[in-house]
């Protein structure tokens, strides 16, 4: 008995022990551990941040933070510039705004003074803008010490003194031409079901001018994976893939090839062969396919939301599907498949605030509507006129303006959003160009105080003599204005061009000044009587409608003179070589596309650049454009660039390739004056000047306006 007891005893006295000291074993091993996690996190987390801030050598696009509105990346080059990596060291090239800045100094503005510096110089670079204008600007070569951090600059101006400011950059993803190697990855090790997929794909190799179109088209078929490839050009006509030909598969339109695709994010090699110069010749190219970027075919999407929103509708009854409109018509999407859905509805669909889609205007805080200004061709803005001489201007997908008579008052309830114009509308800083025309066109000239063009920046006569006589001031362009001059003269209403958005901060500055700010669409207009239309708006600003009218019907009236004339089927390239050796052209919804139909003649690309923006121009590669314009009839040289030719020669001095076109070997060369975007009160003169080209023998052009033939 006494031995049981005092086993037990014994027993009880380990638990115990064991009881008390195993917590602390544990506590000093979850110690020892959690000690050693921390020094391992530490020590991934320092060479995860080494390795995000290590780059390999080559070339970037990175994104180029300032803490500056006045120092900052030329609004051209979308907030980025080019960093180069070389043996580890950084350095980015910026294209700034102007030549205003002359030196950079990396670090505090107090050490740039010193002895034995290293001062940045300026280099000269030349940019272009979306609507095709080009300008130079000086840029710097900045060292980079690192990314993602921010790092003193300091720079110089005109003024001499030295300011501090902070930079960062960020964001670097490799350049066009210089993508990084990644292993590969198969159908099957991203888990691809059979079907249809778009994805991304990165060309490199030949002369750097031909691309493929993005997205491609893949197929994927029991694992394996089939391209659509289509190229920028019609001129290939077979492509080697892993020692295989294959043929194009289109007979009409740019090379399209369907090729077998082993990997995504490896580089491809393919070889493609072109017919576009004198012999035929194979040029080697790599293919990378971003998988990253591969999305289920946009038919397939559609297709089951087709299915989904009508099983919708015949479940849900019209509340439900009236809600269901509320939230598709937020986006572009939506309201197509909106649309889809909705057609085949059998009662009437109302928009989301309740109201009919069609309901009639409706009163503007307390204001009865009268009437509406009326429009033949315009789409990019409307005027709707109520009772008291009050009007609504709006600006398509931009603002709305309540127009205020001279001596009427504010409505109380006006909408926030609505900006107010008050007449007599004084000290207008004009900055659109093709504005100007319009007021010179209504005798306005005098309500115009400020300009954004300096004298030798105009064509139209009345505009520069009032520039150099000081019956107009300048005031800085766009993206630079005189805040101080345009305040001080009382400026009533501030009239941009589409340049603006690439520099919001200066609309919103000038709004905050209580300017109100009207960016002129014009150039937005499909029809080039659109254009001139326009002049309809400035004449409500000038209480001048009857004016405008019958200027409006002259320039209509010679459009009428030509549009019943039969269609010479002549095909007609319009276009100018930029500054770094592409040919800029109008794309084929563009008002000068239209005008050459017009004319009687047909412009030489279809459907190109339709969709992309909506901006009127595109630029093209030499390669591209040779084998897509080399057999228009006509060419007519776009002058209001890089200025006005003379002789044949000097437009083949911009590229040799001009010489095989069929215009210049027949002599039917022509180029425009500058003038003509300066003046679209003479598009109409414009349209008669086309038609004189196609349709008359003579070489004698002294009855034309807008154009000239080159010799």
């Amino acid at each position: 008995m006494k031995r049981k007891t005092i086993l037990a005893m014994c027993v009880l006295s380990m638990t115990v022990f064991w009881g008390s000291y195993v917590p602390v074993m544990a506590e000093d091993n979850k110690a020892k551990a959690e000690a050693e996690s921390t020094v391992e996190t530490a020590d991934e987390k320092e060479n995860q941040e080494k390795g995000e801030n290590v780059l390999e050598d080559g070339v970037y696009s990175a994104d180029f933070d300032t803490d500056s509105t006045m120092f900052h990346v030329n609004e051209s080059c979308d907030g980025k510039g080019t960093l180069t990596v070389k043996d580890g060291k950084m350095t980015i090239h910026v294209s700034l705004v102007s030549k205003s800045i002359q030196n950079l100094f990396v670090g505090k503005a107090e050490n740039a003074q010193k002895e034995s510096t290293e001062i940045l110089e300026p280099t000269t670079d030349s940019v272009t803008y979306s609507d095709g204008y080009t300008e130079e600007v000086y840029g710097f070569d900045i060292p980079v010490p690192a990314l993602d951090k921010e790092f003193d600059v300091a720079l110089i101006g005109k003024k001499g003194k030295w300011y501090d400011h902070k930079v960062s950059v960020s964001n670097p993803v490799p350049a066009e031409g210089e993508t990084a190697a990644l292993e590969g990855v198969t159908a099957g090790d991203l888990e691809l079901e059979d079907g249809e997929y778009t994805v991304e794909a990165v060309l490199e190799g030949g002369s750097g001018k031909a691309s493929v179109e993005n997205p491609v088209s893949i197929t994927v078929k029991n694992g394996s994976v089939t391209a659509k490839l289509v190229w920028s050009s019609p001129n290939y006509d077979y492509m080697l893939v892993a020692g295989k030909k294959y043929t194009m598969t289109n007979t009409e339109g740019n090379s399209t090839f369907e090729i077998p695709v082993a990997e995504f994010d490896s580089k491809l090699e393919v070889t493609a062969d072109t017919v576009a110069m004198s012999t035929p010749h194979e040029i080697d190219y790599t293919l990378q396919f971003d998988s990253s970027t591969i999305q289920e075919a946009e038919e397939t999407r559609t297709g089951t939301w087709r299915t989904h929103m009508l099983s919708l509708w015949q479940s849900g009854g019209e509340l439900f599907m009236k809600e269901i409109w509320k939230k598709l018509r937020r986006t572009v999407a939506g309201i197509t498949l909106a649309t889809v859905v909705f057609s085949s509805c059998p009662f009437p669909v109302q928009a989301s605030d309740g109201t009919a889609a069609d309901s009639k205007k409706e009163e503007l805080a307390g204001l009865a509507y009268d009437h509406s200004l009326d429009l033949e061709y315009a789409t990019q803005f409307s005027v709707d006129y109520y009772e008291g001489g009050y009007a609504l201007i709006s600006i398509a997908d931009d603002g709305k303006f309540l127009l205020v008579p001279d001596g009427k008052d504010v409505p109380e309830e006006l909408d926030e959003n609505i900006s107010v114009i008050r007449q007599p509308v004084d000290n207008i800083y004009l900055v659109a160009t093709s504005a100007m025309d319009f007021f010179c066109a209504l005798d306005g000239l005098d309500c115009i105080g400020l300009s954004g063009t300096d004298a030798d920046g105009w064509y139209i006569e009345e505009a520069k003599e009032a520039l150099e006589n000081g019956s107009i001031t300048y005031a800085g362009k766009y993206s630079a204005p005189d805040y101080e001059q345009i305040v001080s003269q009382n400026c009533g209403l501030a009239i941009e061009s589409t340049m603006i958005y690439h520099t919001p901060e200066v609309k919103e500055r000038l709004e905050q000044f209580g300017i109100p700010v009207l960016v002129e669409h014009s150039s937005y207009e499909n029809h080039p009587l659109g254009r001139t239309e326009w002049l309809k708006l400035y004449a409500v600003l000038l209480g001048k409608e009857e004016d405008a009218d019958r200027l409006f019907k002259e320039q209509a009236d010679k459009l009428k003179s030509v549009e019943n004339d039969e269609n010479t089927g002549k095909t007609v390239a319009f276009f100018y070589i930029n500054s770094v050796g592409a040919a800029n052209v109008r794309k084929s919804n563009d008002y000068i596309s239209k005008m050459i139909e017009l004319a009687g003649g047909k412009y030489i690309f279809d459907n190109l650049g339709e969709q992309d923006n909506a901006l009127s121009t595109m630029n093209m590669q030499m390669e591209e454009f040779y084998a897509a314009a080399k057999d228009a009839d006509y060419i007519i040289y776009n002058s209001t660039i890089d200025g006005e030719l003379s002789t044949v020669d000097q437009l083949l001095s911009k590229s040799s390739l001009l010489e095989d076109f069929k215009a210049v070997k027949e002599g039917n060369v022509w180029c425009t004056e500058q003038n003509l975007f300066q003046e679209p009160m003479g598009l109409g003169t414009m349209i008669e000047d086309i038609h004189t080209m196609l349709t008359s023998d003579k070489d004698d052009t002294d009855n034309m306006t807008y154009m000239h033939k080159l010799k």
